[in-house]
């Protein structure tokens, strides 16, 4: 699902939001099956990030993703908005 999800990843038709969600899932929340799979990937991910994210370098890492996820989500909650958790794999609002 992942590498289907990168294989169509369109910012105007995601949304802004909904692209950065999309980024953070598959780059630190997705076990991938085996570590070539995980690189491909999220190789993947974090190179479209860069389009998402100002101030990332040209390569950036799961690291520095994680780190955008957590400024994103204090953002949305100092804007009032409802914040998601995952739990067993499925969103939930809360």
């Amino acid at each position: 699902m992942a590498e289907l999800l990168m294989d169509n990843f369109n910012v105007p038709e995601l949304g802004e939001d909904l692209a950065k969600e999309v980024i953070f899932r598959v780059t630190n929340h997705v076990e991938y099956p085996n570590s070539e799979t995980t690189q491909e990937i999220v190789i993947r991910a974090e190179r479209k990030a860069t389009e998402l994210f100002d101030g990332l370098s040209d390569e950036p890492h799961m690291d520095d993703i994680a780190w955008e996820e957590t400024k994103y989500w204090a953002e949305k909650r100092n804007e009032g908005e409802e914040g998601r958790d995952t739990i067993g794999g499925e969103l939930r609002i809360r």
